[in-house]
């Protein structure tokens, strides 16, 4: 980290155009206070330095250590990123948001899961199973089989849609799912999806 540490800073400098002899005088500290620190490898900075150094720079220290701060650590062991709606109907496209919109209490069966997710359920396609505004929670890294159902990302025009479906098939060019209300095969070309994630049942989500 000592190595990483040492490079966010001098790349802050650089892009600042600050020299190290300028920063340390900046925070009034020895003139090379810096300069020692980038000299010797085994050399390490004080937590007082670390900080003034950072807000010289505009920065913060866990940008320059390269850590979340820690009630944002905490914050994403407890909770999981709800990015948004998924659709049944394509009537009801849903752009999927690039950044959580909210947070929601993290499900023991997604726990330490990379990138798992969750959405809320729009329209009416997927009763009785799903209603409008059904939670759903979302393994990226799950098996998906015909018959699970699935949120489906799908690209147009540069943005990023989220259907939710049961898989029914595929074929060399098309996803072929279905829609409950209605009941309805929907066909998805490959060209235009992005991921296909398979949907933690209520017995997953609780263990059983």
């Amino acid at each position: 980290m000592n190595t990483d540490l040492k490079a966010r800073i001098r790349d802050q400098l650089d892009k600042q155009n600050l020299s190290m002899r300028r920063v340390s005088l900046d925070i009034g500290a020895s003139e090379t206070l810096l300069r020692d620190y980038f000299r010797n490898p085994e050399a390490g900075i004080s937590a007082h330095h670390l900080t003034l150094i950072a807000k010289r720079l505009n920065t913060s220290v866990a940008q320059l250590t390269g850590e979340p701060p820690p009630e944002q650590a905490a914050t994403s062991k407890r909770t999981l990123p709800v990015l948004g709606t998924a659709a049944g109907s394509f009537d009801g496209a849903q752009q999927l948001a690039q950044d959580p919109v909210e947070w929601w209490p993290h499900p023991a069966a997604l726990a330490g899961v990379r990138g798992a997710y969750a959405l809320r359920v729009v329209g009416e396609s997927m009763m009785p199973l799903f209603k409008p505004d059904d939670p759903i929670f979302v393994h990226p890294h799950k098996q998906v089989r015909v018959g699970d159902i699935v949120v489906i990302q799908e690209e147009r025009d540069g943005e990023v849609y989220a259907w939710i479906k049961e898989l029914a098939g595929r074929t060399d060019t098309h996803v072929l799912t279905l829609q409950y209300n209605p009941p309805e095969e929907v066909k998805i070309a490959l060209k235009h999806i992005v991921y296909v994630h398979r949907v933690l049942t209520t017995a997953e989500l609780m263990g059983v």
